[in-house]
């Protein structure tokens, strides 16, 4: 696999696993590949949604950044990407609510997906008969693409199906790359033109395991 992102922050903590289960078929890993550079292209694109001490991250610094702290914008962009996650053991259901954002962020929330995922894939799908239905909430607007990557997460993980349902909200415009951004959480300022650590999370159970603890 030709990996562009090689996740050494540590923000998705089973990114490995997924990309060893894409590994065993080449039509998976191309398709991990393709996501990839997509999640790429938004975070470069959407930069301008941190902010810095001197305002919003420009290109240039968006560039300028090591490796690992340009993961963790992809990281946060996801994140902001998903507004809830909830499971339904009774009923085999995984409900998603995608956040108005995540037209601009698809790529990167489908990796925080996909770290979940793999977290459930064993208890959650041993729990339930069947299948389980993974249920997005897609904001209007963004649904334009998904369906590849709804074939690639059934495709991992045989054991859930998708089904979308209109969250009902609308997605914002295209946002200019070193602009100020939709109002979505931002990094506290810094002294460096650089993006804080992702925020820990309060959550706490399954709910915070199924999105780490970065």
């Amino acid at each position: 696999m030709n990996r562009t992102i090689f996740w050494r922050s540590g923000c998705l903590d089973e990114i490995g696993l997924v990309y060893e289960r894409a590994g065993r078929e080449e039509r998976f890993a191309a398709e991990l590949e393709a996501l990839e550079v997509q999640a790429l292209e938004e975070a470069r694109a959407n930069c301008g949604l941190f902010r810095t001490s001197r305002g919003p991250l420009t290109l240039e610094q968006y560039d300028a950044l090591p490796e690992e702290k340009r993961e963790q914008v992809l990281y946060r962009l996801g994140r902001a990407g998903i507004a809830g996650m909830d499971l339904d053991h009774s009923d085999g259901v995984i409900h998603v609510k995608l956040s108005p954002i995540f037209a601009q962020s698809m790529a990167c929330s489908l990796f925080v997906l996909l770290n979940s995922l793999e977290k459930l894939d064993g208890g959650f799908s041993e729990r339930i008969p069947g299948q389980a239905t993974l249920t997005l909430y897609v904001p209007l607007g963004a649904r334009r693409g998904l369906m590849r990557w709804e074939m690639l997460l059934m495709g991992l993980y045989p054991w859930v199906k998708c089904r979308e349902v209109s969250s009902g909200q609308a997605s914002p415009s295209a946002t200019p790359a070193a602009g100020p951004g939709p109002k979505t959480p931002t990094a506290p300022e810094r002294e460096k033109a650089a993006p804080e650590e992702p925020q820990k999370t309060e959550k706490k159970g399954l709910f915070a395991r199924l999105f780490g603890k970065k």
